[in-house]
């Protein structure tokens, strides 16, 4: 655990709270009966409570769920939000350090947790709101996801970042595989605009890619090479997965002595997936650039055809 020496201080937990306990505290030390950082569950509301003081910051539980809660001490304030939400905030008396000893689902007079904790962070500083939100949205992640959602960075304005933690766009994107950064096995669509990145290679005929449905066709499967917009790419190849048991000691928690018994060993499964696999597609960009082209030359043909056939009607040149 971090060493936190002065008067401002994060802490972040996920909770599962099932009835009045206390989630965490520090020692009181000579301040008997006050707690250091401390959590305290009551009546529905969950408190944060700081060095020496009395009162705090607090928040209403909704339900006996999964929530994360941010406690954060700037020295003077103590704030308590749950979700990433807007913090609850207490300013009187004094907050003072968070300089003893800590524990995590207890505290020191053997009062415990009754419920769950999870994923506990102390900060030796003050979290900002955006970071405060982002730890709430980043939740811990489905076994074997196939996206990490701590790579995935949501500030206070609701921007998504994916391979950046400052994005400048409802939805930004940040590094590629093979020139791609976003797939999709089905169709996209929107109503507003798609900025271009590329025009088309001259150096090529575009009629060398414009044909009938079938010249893309053989036995019935599409040949993506035969596309102008041809692209290769590297991808996992989730149909081969190596799947690796593990023993994993699972016990029965004694209220009464405060110890684990019956203890036994189970079996779990891990999932990876480290093979790579190549698989072909159509860049719409290009497709499109061949398209703009391809309307281009049919417009520079028009306008020829018309140059010519307006001699043949009038080959002497005569203006009415």
């Amino acid at each position: 655990m971090p060493e936190i020496t002065g008067d401002k201080y994060t802490i972040s937990v996920w909770l599962k709270l099932n009835a009045a306990s206390v989630p965490m505290a520090g020692r009181g030390g000579s301040y008997t009966g006050r707690y250091d950082g401390m959590l305290n569950y009551v009546g529905g509301v969950l408190y944060f409570y700081a060095n020496r003081a009395d009162s705090g910051a607090s928040v209403t539980v909704p339900d006996t769920g999964w929530h994360h809660y941010v406690a954060i001490c700037d020295g003077t304030e103590r704030r308590l939000s749950i979700d990433g939400g807007t913090p609850d905030v207490y300013d009187g008396g004094y907050a003072g350090l968070f300089d003893n000893e800590r524990y995590i689902g207890r505290r020191d007079d053997g009062s415990y947790l009754d419920g769950s904790v999870d994923d506990v962070r102390f900060y030796n500083r003050i979290l900002s709101a955006d970071e405060v939100k982002a730890l709430y949205l980043q939740k811990s992640e489905i076994h074997d996801s196939y996206v990490s959602q701590r790579d995935v960075h949501v500030d206070s304005d609701g921007n998504v970042g994916i391979g950046t933690a400052t994005p400048s766009h409802p939805l930004t994107v940040v590094g590629n595989t093979s020139g791609i950064s976003i797939w999709a096995d089905g169709n996209v669509s929107a109503s507003g605009y798609i900025t271009r990145t590329s025009v088309f290679d001259t150096t090529k005929s575009v009629w060398d890619y414009i044909k009938d449905a079938s010249y893309y066709l053989k036995d019935e499967e599409i040949e993506h090479k035969k596309f102008y917009g041809f692209v290769e790419y590297e991808t996992t190849d989730f149909d081969r997965p190596i799947i690796e048991e593990y023993e994993e000691e699972v016990c029965e928690w004694n209220e009464e002595t405060l110890e684990d018994e019956n203890c036994v060993n189970e079996t779990r499964e891990k999932t990876d997936y480290p093979y790579k696999k190549m698989e072909q597609g159509i860049s719409l960009d290009k497709e499109i650039d061949l398209l703009r082209q391809a309307v281009y030359e049919l417009k520079e043909e028009n306008d020829a055809l018309k140059i010519r056939v307006d001699k043949l009607e009038n080959p002497l040149g005569v203006t009415e």
